[in-house]
């Protein structure tokens, strides 16, 4: 669709800044927007004074319009608005298309080396150690949506020879769906249960994870992690060339595998050893399995195997997972707070053998957290656990209570700054400090990245 002097009208402007980078681009193209939010203007002024320069540009705040649904020749919806919403509905009903951030991106990408990575849990992690694999490899290199990394900012930077590391939610992915796109190399780092109070059920979610690979063509290639039930069966229907992933010996063709404590690469019955797991400077096993699922992907793009272990050896991880922000008399912080799910929060308990003093809570996914919770109170390493107070926190302090843990917990904290004070007074030396809630954040925090902020931001203020 050519945009000049098209309606335009995008739903959700958000604080984020994806929203704000899409209305620049599509107002570069000549389109008329029409930007609408059910936030107050007053939530909205930050991201709203930097639009206030363009013309052509409508603001509508604390409500949508209908007819900004049925008369506009197009409607761009934000990733986390589900396509149940009444709204996006009317413009279907009137036969307006539909797209996202994610869907125009591949429309108007110049590079078709695309690398698309998904999963329930390690979407940045893998996406990062890939671009950066690449980077010291040499390659031109674009992130995009990689952690809070801008989409449509991007395409200005990318040229036919720029490989484009794309981390896409299952949400961004459901754009795919309407356009029978998917990248030319497909990653899937595991499936848990996630994101169920947006979807109707877990096969909804993953038929939007799916859409990953399944317009993929004969000569592209999907890799997965094979110790995932899931994504393993997810390889038996996908058309393009499979590479499969594990920590455990596996046999195939393309695989990637651990044996005796070294990762091998065997490609089309060529076996060549990489290094030894003990080489990394990433914490857990989850980390190990992201570490595989790079190698996959650098090895089928035909990277020296020797710049790959390189830069796996250096790479020291990302903010937000796992993140030791600071040492302080002889105790660590760690930032965790990306774990927002049982399975993620469990990952990062694992990551230690040594006493953790853990702050754990959060809103609801409508996922059931008694795998974690089972797991810290039946855990020898978790000392002491601080509940952030919410809708949740009484029937957390509960459940804790009635598997056992009750003199583990310290408190229900309303107050996150006296939570992490709390913690470190509890905190002996050798011993750490631990925010993997396990939960989402919304409440008490704008959103997870806003809770690790402040996490950082009181630990470097602590004395």
């Amino acid at each position: 669709m050519n945009l000049k002097n098209k309606k335009v009208t995008v739903m959700g402007i958000g604080l984020h800044g994806g929203s704000k980078n899409m209305i620049k681009w599509l107002l570069k193209q000549g389109a008329q927007v029409v930007a609408t939010d059910i936030k107050k203007r007053e939530s909205l002024k930050t991201v709203l004074d930097e639009l206030k320069e363009f013309k052509n540009l409508t603001v509508v705040t604390g409500h949508h319009k209908p007819e900004d649904f049925c008369k506009a020749d197009l409607i761009i919806k934000n990733p986390t608005v589900p396509w149940s919403n009444k709204y996006i509905q009317i413009a279907l009903k009137n036969k307006i298309p539909i797209k996202m951030d994610s869907s125009l991106f591949m429309e108007h990408c110049k590079s078709s080396k695309i690398i698309g990575v998904t999963g329930t849990k390690g979407k940045t992690t893998t996406a990062s150690l890939i671009a950066q694999i690449l980077l010291d490899a040499g390659k031109k290199v674009s992130k995009v949506g990689v952690g809070q990394e801008a989409v449509m900012d991007k395409l200005k930077q990318i040229t036919p020879e720029t490989f484009v590391v794309f981390e896409l939610s299952s949400w961004r992915l459901s754009g795919f769906k309407k356009i029978k796109k998917s990248p030319r190399y497909a990653l899937l780092t595991n499936i848990f249960p996630d994101h169920l109070n947006h979807y109707e059920s877990m096969e909804d979610y993953i038929d939007d994870k799916k859409q990953i690979y399944l317009h993929q063509g004969l000569e592209d290639f999907a890799i997965f992690n094979y110790d995932n039930k899931v994504t393993r069966e997810m390889g038996k229907e996908a058309r393009s060339q499979i590479v499969y992933y594990s920590d455990k010996e596996i046999l195939g063709e393309r695989v990637v595998f651990i044996r005796q404590g070294k990762i091998f690469v065997n490609f089309d019955q060529e076996e060549q050893e990489i290094c030894s797991i003990k080489s990394f400077n990433l914490r857990g096993a989850h980390n190990l399995h992201n570490i595989l699922a790079a190698i996959s992907l650098a090895v089928v793009l035909g990277i020296d195997l020797a710049k790959i272990k390189k830069t796996l050896i250096n790479f020291k991880g990302i903010v937000h997972r796992l993140e030791l922000v600071r040492s302080l008399k002889g105790i660590d912080f760690y930032n965790d707070t990306t774990a927002t799910t049982p399975e993620s929060a469990i990952a990062g308990v694992d990551s230690f053998l040594r006493p953790i003093n853990l702050i754990i809570g959060g809103s609801s996914k409508k996922l059931d957290p008694a795998s974690f919770l089972k797991k810290i109170v039946r855990s020898k390493y978790v000392k002491n656990i601080f509940i952030l107070d919410s809708p949740l926190a009484k029937k957390i302090q509960a459940d804790i209570i009635e598997l056992g843990g009750g003199d583990k917990i310290r408190g229900i904290y309303s107050d996150f700054n006296e939570s992490i004070k709390s913690a470190y007074s509890e905190t002996e030396k050798g011993e750490l400090v631990l925010l993997s809630p396990g939960f989402a954040s919304f409440g008490m925090f704008e959103n997870e990245f806003e809770r690790g902020r402040q996490f950082r931001k009181i630990v470097n203020n602590l004395k």
